[in-house]
């Protein structure tokens, strides 16, 4: 029986700020990416690196997959043929659970970083209802860039390979959002049309192992810096108005070392929607939108660290 289900994520989280500390070269983990064919529905495995970050969070049974904090502040993209707003797209998931054999549609957000890789969160190639039911076996996956109500002015790309961390599939349908990040290969290199999302922001967790937030290197317990990011993502499911929102506010660091937290607006369906800046005169993303927390009044989005970095260079 097939139907529309709009994530919920039944865990929440409670956050003391960490001290901030030079991150060394040889503190990393090897984390198992699980490689899911669509086509010939055949797991593999493949391993990237991270660094080990501080964790300061608990989680408790207050979150949900968006927040609207106070008024919503949000505004409808008019025309999503302009950079970055081509970039994303709305992802549309058919998925079954080989459990109970139950199957459902399911409606997110992802965006390009390549020619043919698109970003989003791991809950949304990977879902699971509000009944716990683990969606473990996609059946297709679409990527619609730019797409504006009934346009499509770019088309549709279909999924190829999943790249989902095999840490937040063994979780599930315990929520983690540490390896809450997937990437997605596609069939066509619409990119190439499109343009994608620049990875090479100075302040996301790279290869050099710095926390470098605005150009300012911190170490030894040095304050994070806030800074303005604008979320763009897709409401509500696919079935819906199809419309592109966005919103900009202030992202920190002070809540966790792979966690950005912010007030910005965002609704069921904006999950794996990025979170971007202009940095010279590219656009880049250093986040994906992956959660909120309604009693927190906060949103929380995944932040680029070596290992999604090491996916976007090896399927790009």
């Amino acid at each position: 029986m097939c139907g529309t289900i709009i994530f919920n994520l039944n865990t929440s989280t409670s956050f003391a700020a960490p001290e901030i500390t030079e991150l060394s070269l040889n503190t990393q983990e090897t984390v198992e990416i699980t490689d899911y064919n669509l086509e010939t529905q055949i797991e593999g495995k493949s391993y990237v690196k991270d660094f080990i970050l501080p964790m300061n969070y608990a989680q408790d049974d207050e979150t949900s997959p968006y927040v609207i904090i106070g008024n919503d502040n949000r505004t409808i993209v008019s025309d999503t043929t302009v950079a970055p707003y081509r970039y994303i797209g709305r992802l549309v998931i058919y998925a079954s659970s080989s459990k109970t054999g139950k199957a459902a549609k399911f409606s997110g957000t992802g965006f390009l970083v390549g020619p043919k890789l698109v970003m989003t969160a791991a809950h949304c190639l990977y879902p699971t209802d509000d009944d716990g039911v683990i969606y473990d076996k996609v059946t297709e996956a679409i990527f619609y860039p730019g797409r504006n109500g009934n346009s499509t002015p770019y088309g549709s790309a279909k999924g190829t390979v999943l790249h989902v961390p095999t840490k937040y599939k063994d979780s599930a349908p315990t929520y983690n959002k540490k390896y809450d990040y997937a990437v997605m290969e596609l069939n066509t290199a619409i990119g190439n049309t499109t343009g994608s999302f620049s990875t090479d922001a100075n302040y996301i967790v790279g290869t050099e192992g710095v926390i470098n937030p605005l150009n300012v290197t911190l170490a030894g317990g040095g304050a994070f810096n806030s800074f303005k990011v604008t979320l763009a993502g897709y409401p509500g499911n696919e079935t819906q108005n199809n419309k592109l929102y966005k919103h900009s506010g202030t992202a920190s660091f002070e809540n966790d070392d792979y966690i950005f937290s912010y007030t910005i607006d965002t609704e069921g369906g904006q999950s794996g929607s990025p979170l971007y800046l202009k940095q010279n005169g590219k656009f880049c993303v250093v986040g994906i939108h992956i959660l909120g927390n309604s009693a927190a009044k906060q949103n929380y989005g995944r932040r680029i660290t070596n290992a999604i970095l090491q996916l976007v260079n090896k399927y790009n």
